[in-house]
């Protein structure tokens, strides 16, 4: 039976809970980078060298290996999750099984492998069990078609991406942290990517396994198109997302946006043209990871296939030295957001600027623009956010706000563009300091998902949990 809960405003307080100490006090630069896998582990960045993973079933944290980051560690360091693992061809399969050419050091039970190409390419399994070691052979319940040597395999274990910023163009760390290996990838470009030492910086991935849009069946296709009759979407709704075809004819490519009109998406040319039996969905793009702040307007993408960075269209006015924040809202149920016809769900990151300031922007991911928001506040009155502050994606179009070195918990609805009081923390805290320190972790039980919100406070060891009423 599933957890039923009866909680209700008012009549049940919001209270924070004390967990177990960190391992290591917060400081200049330390960041939580939480994950969304089944494991929901979350990364702590501590310094250039050192790195810690926080088990929230155990409420405890191992040590990692070095990360051996280049850079100038304080101001500036951030990071991001993405599902997306190790990628390869199988050497064999079975029924329930597939061997592949990772290597691994751990249970990853829970975990999804896809099938990208190949023999019974489209078919995707949640791992029930594997070996360790190299070539791990994973488990799964019984595949449609049974994969082979031909087959070609995604992970979606996860990687945690971090960069540190350094003065010197060059000189800058960019690494990910890759779960199903347990291991540091070796140093990624950062050619084109923004320099200096002393600035707030925030970044955030949009993989498609956390945010599936729209789907449907293909009426036709050309080498370049799919289209669905009876679509009514909006000319370019979707550019910069990707479309992946998850059965039929050509499943298992993926490609971005490149443009769209009511019935029909354009991308680059399919190896396998789909056909009338060719189902699609459309989802974030697992290709890109977005990064703002630094004093300037400047605003950049980085391209994981690609290894490397771009410049997008500039905001308007540079984000503060601190509380800068990006978010991807992507869950709204409301009807004007979930809309397939003019979709604002996975279209927009929210970015407040910081600097002392209450004011926010969006990045429109299809139409590569920034918007000014005027904020509404609940009742009136007036916040402002500067160094201490941090963000948190929150279910439904919201985002929670920790600000300052205050205690004071707010969430920003998207949906209304209006910030509410949430909850205050009754524990003070030391000098603020840049870097994200609140996360979410959810315990799912059947169809009841129950969320808390976690807190390491700024410049100490304490770390707090308050559940979401």
């Amino acid at each position: 039976m599933a957890t039923t809960v009866n909680l209700r405003k008012i009549l049940d307080r919001k209270q924070w809970e004390m967990t177990n100490n960190l391992p290591t006090s917060t400081s200049i630069g330390t960041t939580f980078i939480p994950s969304e896998g089944p494991d929901q582990d979350v990364l702590y960045i501590t310094s250039a060298t050192t790195a810690y993973l926080y088990d929230p079933s155990e409420d405890a944290y191992v040590t990692l290996s070095s990360p051996a980051l280049a850079g100038t560690f304080g101001s500036g360091v951030c990071g991001t999750y993405h599902t997306n693992g190790p990628t390869g061809t199988a050497s064999a399969g079975s029924s329930t099984t597939i061997t592949t050419t990772v290597t691994t050091m751990g249970s990853l039970a829970g975990y999804t492998i896809r099938i990208t190409g190949g023999t019974g390419r489209g078919q995707e399994r949640v791992i029930t069990s594997n070996t360790i070691g190299t070539n791990t052979v994973f488990t799964v319940p019984t595949w449609t078609t049974a994969p082979d040597n031909t087959s070609t395999y995604l992970l979606l274990t996860g990687r945690y991406y971090v960069f540190i910023p350094h003065a010197t163009a060059g000189s800058q760390g960019f690494k990910y942290y890759d779960v199903a290996t347990n291991t540091w990838s070796s140093a990624l470009t950062v050619t084109n990517a923004p320099t200096g030492a002393a600035a707030d910086l925030a970044m955030k991935a949009t993989p498609g396994a956390l945010a599936s849009m729209a789907t449907g069946t293909a009426t036709s296709a050309t080498g370049t198109t799919i289209v669905t009759t009876g679509k009514t979407w909006t000319t370019n709704q979707w550019v910069n997302s990707q479309v992946r075809i998850t059965s039929g004819t050509g499943a298992g490519q993926v490609r971005t946006i490149t443009a769209n009109d009511a019935t029909s998406l354009t991308v680059a040319t399919w190896t396998i043209t789909p056909s009338t039996d060719s189902v699609y969905s459309i989802e974030g793009n697992d290709d890109f990871i977005y990064l703002t702040g630094n004093s300037a307007t400047t605003f950049y993408r980085y391209s994981i296939s690609g290894n490397s960075w771009s410049t997008l269209a500039a905001r308007s006015v540079a984000p503060g030295s601190g509380g800068v924040s990006l978010n991807w809202v992507r869950s709204s149920t409301n009807s004007t957001w979930s809309n397939e016809s003019a979709i604002l769900n996975g279209r927009r990151l929210y970015s407040f600027r910081g600097g002392a300031t209450g004011n926010l922007d969006y990045y429109d991911i299809s139409s590569n623009t920034w918007t000014a928001i005027a904020t509404t506040y609940q009742n009136g009155g007036s916040e402002t956010f500067t160094t201490g502050t941090s963000y948190e994606n929150g279910s439904n179009g919201m985002i929670y706000i920790q600000k300052d070195i205050t205690g004071r918990f707010f969430n920003f609805d998207c949906i209304t563009n209006t910030l509410k009081p949430w909850s205050l923390l009754p524990f003070g805290q030391g000098t603020a300091t840049v870097g994200n320190k609140v996360f979410s972790v959810k315990y799912v039980d059947g169809g009841t998902t129950i969320t808390f919100i976690y807190f390491a406070i700024n410049t100490g060891a304490n770390i707090f949990r308050c559940l979401v009423i």
